[in-house]
């Protein structure tokens, strides 16, 4: 399914009422996308973003934010960005198609950066964040995440400065792939959930689960 025909997928999950609903709250990779305001041009770049925009981090001598320049770092060995979306509060999508390759190269400390967004979509509004994660040859990583929203009531995010984190053990990375192919019954598989959604709510952007620690880093840089 193109990105396109993901969008108006999304478009039309979101207007349905969160009440009553029928279907199972699992998805197996043809879920739904919602777009992400705030996440063009140079919303959030050097300051807060406005109401209903994304923060990018604090921005560095280059006038970018710390999330923008791991952005624009050389990417690794997987070129699609992984996601993982919850829509009205009730269905779970994971992207089972790029979603196993990024996992796969932070278990295996592939080096370049990789990208992965984590999406909640309710009737009056979105709320996510973007992570940029660039893993070095040491296995160490650098990180940044960008948070985003819209709609009645959503906030606006202060930015976030960049971080030098340390990748959880190579197991845990193998515990996701393998909670990934379990095959998904009346709801998702609660480990695939975690590994893909981390600890985020329907209005709370995601906070990844990926990292044993993290230490501010900021400004940002490419190795």
């Amino acid at each position: 399914m193109t990105s396109r025909s993901l969008f108006f997928a999304a478009a039309l999950v979101v207007g349905l009422p969160a009440c009553g609903q029928s279907e199972s709250s699992a998805s197996d990779g043809d879920g739904a996308r919602a777009g992400r305001p705030g996440t063009g041009g140079s919303a959030g770049v050097g300051g807060m973003g406005g109401a209903g925009s994304g923060g990018g981090g604090a921005a560095g001598a280059s006038g970018k934010s710390d999330f923008d320049v791991l952005s624009g770092c050389a990417s690794g060995a997987c070129a699609a960005e992984s996601s993982a979306q919850l829509i009205e509060a009730f269905t779970q999508y994971i992207d089972r198609a790029s979603l196993p390759c990024v996992l796969t190269a932070l278990r295996d400390r592939s080096v370049g950066r990789y990208a992965h967004d984590t999406n909640s979509s309710f009737t009056n509004g979105v709320v996510g964040a973007e992570h940029a994660v660039v893993v070095l040859a040491s296995g160490a990583a650098f990180y940044a995440r960008r948070r985003y929203g819209s709609g009645a009531g959503i906030p606006s995010y202060e930015p976030e400065a960049g971080q030098r984190c340390v990748l959880k053990p190579s197991s845990y990375f193998d515990a996701c792939l393998a909670a990934l192919e379990r095959p998904t019954g009346p709801s998702m598989d609660p480990e695939a959930w975690s590994c893909a959604f981390g600890s985020g709510t329907v209005t709370t952007p995601s906070t990844l689960e990926w990292f044993e620690s993290c230490e501010t880093e900021s400004p940002a840089s490419c190795p």
